[in-house]
């Protein structure tokens, strides 16, 4: 430019270079050349979401007050640094797991502020292998995560989980869960949060990684009532409580069963509580009761209870089924692993094994001091036994109940002779006991008989309902031991008329002559004194045709105790003498033993005190020879009554003493009971106190109407 100005440079119009880098960066990368206006639009941050997923709470809940003592204790007894509570609510189909789980929730949801997750496995299973991933997905979902950040892979979306639960305070509901490997992907990180599970099964991996585990029972009686009135009203339940309370035993504590028996009343008014028993077919004693009961269960068309039997049944292994099947067989309400054994046939470590799996499935219980085993509920027993009329054949149920009653009866009779020792029983001869099973006592013998009384019983009414007659009698001859030291009037008498059917059927009068004989002790032991005599005199006819000379004097023996019961002293007197003779001739020592007490017995009612006393103390050396202590010991609490009447008083309370300590060491509660009473009036002060004391307890366990005469002499005596 001119004039002393400058000049323009020339322009350089070439473009810079630009230098691009990029690390590190996994995804699409788009370079721009020049961005001239920049607008967001993405998505606003999701707003933050607390899960509320519980179902709703159940209406109307009878308190299961134990069960949540239980969760109550488990969370409060909580480190503040250990893993997430789990707790494992487990039990049978209908037991009400979901019910219980869900209550418990809402009452302790509070504790849990950022949120609560529900959901049933038992849905999420029929999706297939990807459903507890789809579960973590749900989870997330209900905290906000947008789909577009949940991973598609199983790893990733547990991962995910895990790192949204990390921090906050959780309680995540797993219902109906199959096995502990569906809930380790869904655990909680943070400590402070809590998984409630419930399920049909036992989960062991997790109860042994510290869960605490509730396992449910039925409801007892008095909570069964209550959950029936909240449904029919309290009015109704009022109205008939007999029929109520057999109601409830009927539906053996379901709560299930419960609410279907309760709709059937809610929509029939005009139905009377015991009406609907009568319909299901129920007498609430097992094993009488029906299985076809199950299926008139319904609800809205459904049998709603059976299907819960059955989804329970169908998800076992086969061996187990077919335990199952045959426990339904049982003919009581307990069973031994001996007997499982015995009756599928099988060693005892396979029966074992399948005993567990049918314990962790919640079809079977143990009771820890017996050790024996029952079906969860009667529910259970009476589809068990369903399934056994359904898929086994005649002949092979006959098989499996022939094997349990074979068992029970060579169990009965070993534990006969632990009592009673040598006695007249059949085979005749017979001089010693089976080997095989024995007992470490006679006590721990009849411990046995009464703890099995209620089955053997059934085995009686299992045999004789298929005609196996020796079989019965032979049964009833083993539990002499039994009713003559317990008594049970109602099942002596049942299993005795059976046993005299059954002698007659097989055309065996020495059986006949026993059977009836001790059917007439019972009978006389209530003063039903037609009916003893009328038995008496068959047995004689029978012990006649028998041609037994031995069998015939036992008769008459029993003949005399009952003219000495009725007062008639002299027959009974002339009865004893004549089986006396019998038993000299034959040279039977313990036979002539028992004679000679009865003589005794007698002639001290008729004031013959000496005399008396020597025929007792004559019996009581010959026991003593055999060593037969049982019967030893009734023999000297007749003689301390002798001594009594002829002022030996040390020497009356010296030999009740000793009848007393040996019939407890027995196990012989009444003949204890027999010498504890004239001990009481022999004595003073606190040996007074011990005794009435103890003759209270007695008659208190037995069921006799005497305990409330003792609880009052035992109160005057503290005085």
């Amino acid at each position: 430019m001119d004039g002393g100005g400058h000049r323009d440079e020339p322009r350089d119009e070439t473009p810079p270079v630009q230098a691009n880098s990029v690390r590190d960066v996994v995804g699409t990368v788009v370079q721009v050349g020049r961005v001239d206006t920049f607008v967001s639009s993405g998505d606003a941050p999701p707003p933050v979401t607390v899960p509320r997923e519980l179902p709703p709470e159940p209406a109307p809940f009878v308190n299961r007050s134990k069960e949540m003592s239980l969760l109550a204790d488990g969370l409060a007894r909580r480190e503040p640094h250990e893993r997430p509570m789990v707790v494992v609510l487990s039990g049978p189909e209908g037991i009400g797991r979901t019910t219980l789980g869900v209550r418990w929730a809402h009452d302790v949801r509070d504790r849990f502020a950022d949120g609560q997750l529900w959901v049933d496995l038992e849905r999420v299973r029929q999706r297939g292998a990807s459903g507890i991933s789809d579960v973590a997905a749900d989870f997330l979902r209900a905290m906000g995560v947008h789909d577009r950040w949940i991973p598609s892979d199983p790893s990733g979306r547990f991962g995910l989980l895990r790192s949204k639960t990390a921090e906050g305070r959780f309680l995540i509901g797993l219902d109906n869960v199959a096995n502990s490997a569906e809930v380790m992907p869904l655990m909680p990180a943070s400590s402070r949060s809590a998984v409630l599970i419930t399920t049909h099964w036992e989960l062991d991996e997790l109860v042994t990684d510290g869960a605490e585990a509730v396992r449910l029972a039925p409801l007892a009686d008095e909570d069964g009532l209550r959950l029936l009135a909240e449904h029919i009203g309290a009015e109704r339940v009022e109205a008939e409580p007999e029929a109520a309370a057999d109601l409830v035993r009927l539906c053996g504590g379901l709560p299930l069963a419960l609410r279907v028996v309760a709709a059937q009343l809610r929509r029939r008014r005009r139905l009377s509580i015991a009406d609907l028993a009568r319909e299901l077919g129920a007498d609430p004693t097992l094993p009488r009761v029906d299985p076809s009961m199950l299926d008139r269960l319904r609800s809205e068309g459904r049998a709603v209870v059976n299907s819960a039997c059955e989804n329970s049944y169908r998800n076992l292994p086969d061996q187990a089924r077919r335990l199952y099947r045959v426990l339904g067989l049982h003919p009581g309400p307990c069973f031994s692993r001996e007997v499982v054994a015995a009756a599928a046939d099988l060693p005892p470590h396979t029966a074992d094994e399948l005993l567990d799996v049918l314990h962790r499935g919640h079809l079977v219980e143990e009771d820890e001091s017996s050790r024996r085993f029952r079906f969860h509920h009667q529910l259970i027993r009476l589809h068990a036994a369903g399934r056994a009329h359904a898929e086994e054949s005649a002949e092979e149920r006959d098989r499996i109940v022939d094997r349990m009653v074979r068992w029970y009866l060579r169990t009965a009779e070993a534990a006969d002779w632990a009592v009673m020792g040598v006695r007249m029983r059949w085979p005749l001869g017979q001089q010693r006991p089976p080997e095989e099973p024995s007992f470490a006592s006679s006590s721990a013998a009849l411990s046995w008989l009464d703890d099995e009384r209620i089955t053997l019983l059934g085995a009686v009414r299992a045999a004789a309902e298929r005609h196996w007659d020796d079989v019965v009698w032979r049964l009833c001859q083993a539990l002499w031991a039994l009713y003559l030291h317990r008594k049970y009037y109602h099942d002596w008498i049942e299993s005795h008329r059976l046993a005299v059917e059954a002698a007659r059927r097989c055309g065996n009068p020495w059986a006949e002559a026993r059977m009836r004989s001790q059917l007439a002790r019972a009978y006389r032991e209530q003063k039903r004194w037609e009916e003893a005599h009328d038995e008496l005199a068959e047995a004689r006819r029978a012990a006649e045709d028998a041609g037994h000379p031995q069998l015939l004097a036992s008769v008459v023996e029993f003949t005399g105790l009952t003219h000495f019961d009725q007062g008639d002293y002299p027959s009974a007197l002339a009865a004893f003498r004549y089986s006396l003779r019998v038993n000299e001739e034959l040279g039977d020592r313990r036979g002539i033993a028992l004679q000679l007490q009865f003589v005794g017995r007698t002639l001290n009612r008729t004031g013959e005190h000496a005399e008396a006393a020597a025929a007792f103390e004559r019996a009581r050396d010959l026991l003593a020879e055999l060593g037969d202590d049982r019967t030893k010991a009734r023999v000297l609490t007749g003689l301390g009554d002798v001594y009594r009447h002829l002022g030996r008083l040390d020497d009356a309370r010296a030999v009740l003493m000793e009848a007393v300590a040996i019939m407890r060491r027995l196990g012989a509660w009444d003949y204890e009971s027999d010498a504890l009473e004239p001990l009481v009036e022999l004595t003073e002060g606190p040996s007074r106190v011990e005794h009435l004391r103890r003759l209270m307890e007695i008659h208190l366990s037995t069921g006799s109407p005497r305990a409330e005469e003792f609880r009052a002499r035992l109160a005057d005596a503290e005085r």
